[in-house]
């Protein structure tokens, strides 16, 4: 496609790879996986990689709010900031942020005619796997990052970590978010194996900074560490300042209320305060590993101070993480998907919200461990609805009742679409409910969609 010049145009050729996120990642090709492909594209572009200072960050929960709220800080603190998150909610755009602010769809469109020559001579190339989509976007971000002159790059992995596609970043600094259960097909059935793959991302002497870490898990992170020579540096704690309360649904008329809990981070300095405009307890972990991220890009030459990181949390806007978008009833999104998550979510909801009945919306995908995950959520609900996303890799709703119908407080509802268990669930809801999105990000994506919401 070599007169590119659209949006529409640069989607569809980027969709011609095969995006593991949206169909699912095969065995047999986890099995052969490596870092040749996305080196030899990065090579051919001519290392965009090398020329930024970067951190990088792997985990389970978390890890993308934590990539956040250390970018808002940066950018608060007068850096030219970069941010490269996955998977995306309504555009590709959001993958790829300059200072904040998704590319455009014109960037997007310069982005891909740079990659395509590339790109399509990898895929013809016998020795290496083809390209996918998740390398080529990885790709066309550090062009992004490099072409913008960013002064540092937040980078969040896509799966994993070892074997990721942005481990070909040499970083001032790690980070890995608490460790569960997830993509056990892919990085292994127990929590020693999925953390030797997330600690695949530490680098010889740069400081890995820790969020709260099972036992197990943290054996293994420390160990690799030892054998890299990384220094470990482990979040300070967390806590609420006074006593946190639901909030009431508005009057008619009234704003909607943003969801923020003010919390203390506990330092040797002292504690202070930070205003924290995401709701939920297990937010708090994600804050305190944002700031010793920061603390330690500040001895790599990137100093923060205090006041810039608090200005910087409190300016943050991060969509679908336990987001408020409707009120009487509530209406809920929560990009939650895997066992770790969907327990935060469960704890978080009744903590922040004043409700009656909660009402789901609920899809997964087929690779997820859809009986112990539904058991994190499912006894809150006094009603749900079962839907799925339109891509591959969603479980379909005939086989997520199957699976979960026993774990359900009243029979559940089914709904081919999200746009209709959307509609089903306010058929459902009184005024003084809430209507909880959850279960799946490409669920979430589409409830943004079908409410009419836009890039944010």
């Amino acid at each position: 496609m070599d007169d590119l010049t659209t949006f529409d145009q640069a989607k569809d050729w980027l969709h011609s790879f095969v995006d593991f996120e949206r169909r699912g990642f095969r065995r047999h090709f986890a099995d052969v996986v490596n870092l040749d492909t996305i080196r030899a594209l990065l090579s051919m572009l001519g290392s965009p990689h090398e020329r930024f200072p970067s951190l990088h960050l792997a985990g389970t929960k978390g890890k993308g709010s934590t990539a956040a709220l250390c970018e808002a800080a940066l950018r608060a603190a007068g850096y030219r900031t970069g941010l490269y998150t996955s998977p995306h909610l309504l555009s590709m755009r959001e993958r790829i942020r300059l200072n904040g602010v998704p590319v455009s769809e014109e960037q997007i469109v310069a982005l891909v005619r740079q990659v395509q020559s590339a790109a399509e001579s990898l895929r013809e190339r016998p020795d290496l796997n083809p390209p996918t989509f998740f390398e080529i976007h990885t790709a066309m971000a550090f062009l992004a990052f490099a072409e913008a002159g960013v002064d540092i790059a937040v980078v969040e992995t896509g799966l994993g970590g070892r074997l990721d596609a942005t481990n070909v970043i040499v970083p001032l600094v790690t980070a890995i978010t608490t460790v569960g259960r997830d993509h056990t097909d892919i990085l292994g059935d127990s929590l020693p194996q999925i953390a030797r793959e997330k600690a695949g991302i530490i680098k010889p002497g740069a400081p890995v900074c820790l969020g709260e870490q099972e036992p197990e898990v943290e054996d293994v992170i420390l160990a690799r560490a030892v054998e890299v020579g990384a220094p470990v540096r482990r979040a300070p704690r967390v806590r609420a300042v006074g006593r946190p309360r639901p909030l009431e649904p508005p009057d008619d008329g009234e704003p909607l209320p943003c969801a923020a809990q003010t919390v203390a981070i506990e330092t040797g300095g002292g504690d202070w305060r930070v205003r924290l405009p995401l709701a939920g307890r297990h937010q708090w972990g994600n804050l305190g590993l944002a700031w010793t991220a920061v603390e330690a890009l500040g001895e790599q030459g990137f100093p923060v101070k205090r006041r810039q990181f608090v200005a910087g949390v409190k300016s943050l806007r991060w969509p679908a993480r336990l987001e408020v978008v409707q009120a009487r009833p509530w209406v809920v999104l929560d990009c939650a998907h895997n066992v770790p998550s969907l327990r935060a979510l469960a704890a978080a909801l009744p903590a922040s919200l004043r409700y009656r009945r909660l009402i789901l919306v609920y899809g997964l995908s087929a690779d997820k461990e859809i009986e112990a995950a539904t058991q994190e959520i499912a006894p809150l609900a006094e009603a749900v609805v079962l839907t799925q996303a339109m891509v591959h890799r969603a479980l379909w709703v005939s086989e997520l009742a199957r699976a979960t119908w026993g774990a359900w407080r009243a029979t559940p509802h089914l709904a081919w679409t999200v746009e209709e268990a959307l509609q089903r669930a306010r058929a459902l809801a009184d005024p003084e409910d809430c209507i909880c999105v959850t279960g799946s990000v490409f669920v979430v994506g589409a409830a943004l969609q079908a409410l009419g919401m836009e890039v944010r």
